[in-house]
């Protein structure tokens, strides 16, 4: 899989293309890296380590309350893919925008369901997105994105979502919180190949999950 991922080839032929130029590209690496680095540390350090914990532990899903410590470590693991899931997803948007403009990608504020104001630099993301051919098809992260800040702003803004389950015994299917990072893994370094390697437009529905098409 990390093979598959490969930033050097990748840099080589943003080299060769001269895109981003020399000034640009160091920025554009360490973005690269970013992702890289956050994506490997969820699911080659984090994604194993709760899975042991929680084999150790025991979880027994029907009855939670005999397995305390089992059943906090899935809460925990997933919270932990929630917030982590959501930094991949700001490594992926920076490097985007930092390729096609050599700026750091902006914020806007909003205001969330809640009631919450803040920073947010997906609400900018992907109205910009939808103008460029090129990236188009990373408009149609937004649901997934979307359903993700709706698990992630309990946890970092709010009362806590899995504390709540903790204390009613209740155990929530995890595919929900994994969702954006497998769709990222889908299709992300592929768009990324797609566009600086071939010079193609690639089409696909990532909340869909249909096939890419270049």
């Amino acid at each position: 899989m990390w093979g598959h991922r490969d930033i050097e080839t990748l840099i080589s032929l943003c080299v060769v293309a001269g895109n981003p130029q020399p000034h640009l590209l160091r920025r554009f690496v360490d973005h690269l890296l970013d992702l890289k680095f956050k994506l490997y540390c969820l699911l080659e350090v984090d994604v194993p380590a709760y899975a042991a914990a929680i084999r150790g532990w025991g979880l027994q899903a029907d009855d939670v309350s005999a397995t305390p410590q089992g059943f906090v470590a899935r809460l925990s693991e997933e919270v932990t893919l929630v917030v982590k899931s959501r930094a991949v997803w700001e490594s992926v948007m920076n490097a985007v925008y930092w390729y096609a403009t050599g700026r750091t990608a902006p914020t806007v504020k909003v205001t969330d369901e809640w009631g919450v104001t803040f920073k947010s630099k997906t609400a900018r993301f992907f109205p910009w997105v939808q103008n460029y051919k090129a990236w188009e098809s990373l408009a149609t992260f937004e649901p997934l994105v979307d359903a993700l800040e709706q698990l992630r702003t309990p946890e970092i803004h709010l009362l806590s979502r899995v504390r709540a389950d903790f204390t009613q015994l209740q155990l929530r299917p995890i595919d929900p919180c994994a969702e954006l990072l497998n769709r990222v893994l889908r299709y992300v370094f592929d768009h990324l190949v797609g566009v600086i390697a071939l010079r193609r437009e690639p089409s696909y529905d990532a909340a869909a999950g249909t096939g890419m098409s270049m």
